[in-house]
């Protein structure tokens, strides 16, 4: 069965997520009574069907997606239509919104009867090379959970609701909030003659802060208009997260911030600074939109690259690990290379097993053999225990030096045994 939505309204944000939707075989409605001619046209592109308010009750899910100034407004307008609907659908405010105001709207829908989730979208509109994630939070949030089978990235909180407008707010006021205050400080340095330098200082410093000058600015000035009442959701927000309930610092921040949005969006007052930051930045050219075949090259490129990588991954971890082996066979070379009568250094299980195989050796062959000797009736006490350490010096022991001692020391003079005793014939006999 298809999904039926209803979206409200058909802005940049909205009409973007419309058209996945309708792409994914989603049935979106809207309503167009005193909307531009570019709400108009972006509805018509997203393939939304223009309906009246009474109507969008009969959808399965009511999408919010307004200037936050206009989210607790389009509640009170559509509560007495919720109210009056046998089966309203579920409410989901997407819009960036301080906890408090969303508190507000959801005690506006509750009371008309309808359900209510928590939302917030980060990133900007989908399109062929972005998607945004929409985290909702709440009761019934496990309901857009379905919008995932039709082209979204819908992510769903363990937070109760207000959780996701929180997120939401967290982010906005780190991702605009610093680009606000990129702009103030160009437009600044500008004005005080330094703005080249400070140009040059940051691609030699800082040059990911020139990046979000050339790219967020350009792309904050057309929507400056609609940011500044967002910078003071995020004062009030701050407010509502202090133990005592005001965040100084944190407000006239952003109460700042809001101003200079404000003022951006004034196209009757930024004429001298739009002029100022232009010639400070050098936005990157426009990207061309790829035709499906052209996306589909890039996706294989991207994977000859991408195997590329993998490959020279692979190498390049093989060589280190050979390399690594040299290092550990000259350092094993260096161990064995010593001095003449010095002991071998082995490792402390080798060192175990070494005297572990000498404790057997001569308990079992040499434990009588003080009691065995010689035809010449002499006791020789052959170092057995040269055969397990070849490294040790040639200096006589026991009497026994020179070439008698290197002959004890040849595994092939074949012992005979004389009851249970070894006896090892002396050479040359």
């Amino acid at each position: 069965m298809t999904m039926s939505l209803a979206l409200i309204a058909p802005g940049a944000m909205g009409a973007a997520i419309a058209r996945r939707l309708t792409d994914h075989g989603a049935d979106v409605m809207t309503t167009l009574a005193g909307r531009s001619d570019g709400s108009i046209e972006r509805a018509r592109r997203a393939g939304m069907r223009d309906v009246d308010l009474a109507q969008l009750m009969h959808a399965d899910l009511l999408l919010s997606v307004v200037p936050p100034a206009e989210a607790e407004s389009l509640a009170r307008q559509l509560a007495p239509l919720m109210a009056a609907s046998e089966a309203p659908p579920i409410y989901c405010d997407l819009n960036a919104v301080s906890p408090a105001t969303l508190a507000r709207v959801e005690r506006i829908v509750h009371a008309s009867g309808a359900a209510f989730v928590d939302g917030g979208i980060i990133g900007p509109p989908p399109s062929d090379r972005a998607m945004p994630r929409v985290y909702v939070a709440g009761e019934r949030a496990a309901a857009l959970a379905r919008l995932n089978d039709l082209g979204l990235d819908v992510r769903v909180l363990e937070g109760g609701t207000g959780s996701a407008s929180a997120l939401k707010m967290c982010f906005a006021g780190i991702n605009k909030g610093m680009t606000a205050l990129t702009t103030l400080m160009l437009i600044a340095a500008g004005r005080s003659g330094a703005g080249g330098a400070l140009r040059a200082e940051l691609e030699h410093s800082l040059p990911e802060v020139v990046a979000r000058i050339d790219n967020g600015i350009p792309d904050m000035l057309p929507k400056a208009w609609r940011w500044h009442p967002e910078m003071r959701e995020i004062a009030d927000f701050l407010d509502a997260t202090a133990p005592d309930g005001e965040n100084i610092a944190g407000r006239h921040a952003f109460e700042g911030f809001a101003a200079l949005y404000e003022q951006l969006g004034d196209s009757a007052r930024n004429q001298e600074t739009k002029c100022l930051l232009d010639s400070l930045i050098k936005p990157s050219p426009p990207r061309r939109k790829l035709s499906p075949g052209d996306r589909r090259a890039a996706a294989r490129q991207g994977g000859d690259q991408r195997q590329s990588a993998r490959i020279g991954d692979w190498g390049s971890a093989t060589a280190q690990r050979a390399s690594d082996k040299d290092v550990a066979s000259q350092k094993r070379m260096s161990r064995v290379k010593r001095a003449p009568g010095q002991r071998s250094r082995l490792s402390e299980p080798m060192r175990l097993l070494h005297g572990l195989a000498r404790q057997w050796i001569t308990q079992t062959l040499w434990l009588e053999h003080r009691h065995c000797s010689d035809r010449t009736g002499r006791v020789h006490p052959v170092r057995l225990h040269a055969v397990l350490d070849p490294a040790i010096d040639q200096h006589p022991v026991g009497g026994v030096g020179g070439h008698e001692a290197d002959q004890h020391r040849d595994l092939h003079h074949e012992p005979e045994r004389r009851g249970e005793c070894i006896h090892l014939p002396q050479p040359g006999v």
